[in-house]
């Protein structure tokens, strides 16, 4: 089952003052809707990255050739690379996916022959992180996905997308980041005191 998870991007004053934050505050959507890509199959998989109903890109596959690859659904889609031959880059928990990234809009032979190709970075049966970026009306919003490829003859080939995140404000984000539970946790807590204080307030007068 999808579970999406999120923190407000904007809180009322009163409470925004008690956390000591503004109201542009950046919101990370995370998503684990994992899905594999490939193996059996016969044909790609769309992604629904902000899960609106629309795919903004699509993984490409051909079976029994296992050759992988991602493409847009959108102008705005792209992903970041390794800067070398545009392959698919393997991203680590203390890089940020920014306008600073190199972007290509599609990587074709990910897998090629059931071979890591422009997949290279990654190692087949381990979980990594990539980058990506998409358009929603005009502004880019940058992600990361967490994904494991799979080598091998066909029906071995594939890849499993386990889960993924985007800051949906614009702002860069970093590799691995998801919303805080404790977070989210203090200001419900801080909105209870609050309401508490008002009717302390009402009934005072």
């Amino acid at each position: 089952m999808m579970k999406k998870k999120k923190i407000a991007a904007a809180a009322p004053a009163t409470i925004a003052s008690l956390l000591g934050v503004s109201g542009a505050e950046a919101e990370i959507i995370h998503i684990t809707n994992s899905y594999d890509v490939g193996f059996s199959a016969t044909s790609g998989v769309s992604w629904d990255i902000d899960q609106g109903g629309g795919a903004e890109a699509g993984w490409s596959f051909s079976n029994p050739f296992g050759i992988l690859g991602l493409n847009p659904a959108t102008d705005g889609f792209s992903v970041y690379n390794g800067g070398t031959n545009n392959n698919l880059a393997r991203l680590t928990t203390n890089e940020f996916v920014s306008d600073n990234a190199n972007f290509s809009p599609a990587v074709g032979g990910i897998l090629s022959g059931g071979i890591l190709i422009g997949g290279a970075e990654f190692t087949s049966g381990v979980s990594g992180f990539m980058g990506f970026q998409f358009d929603s009306e005009g502004t880019p919003f940058f992600g990361w996905a967490r994904v494991t490829f799979f080598e091998g003859a066909s029906p071995a080939a594939g890849v499993t997308v386990h889960e993924w995140a985007y800051d949906n404000t614009g702002n860069a984000i970093q590799v691995g980041a998801v919303p805080e539970p404790a977070a989210a946790a203090l200001g419900l807590g801080t909105l209870a005191l609050g309401a508490a204080g008002l009717r302390r307030m009402r009934k005072d007068r």
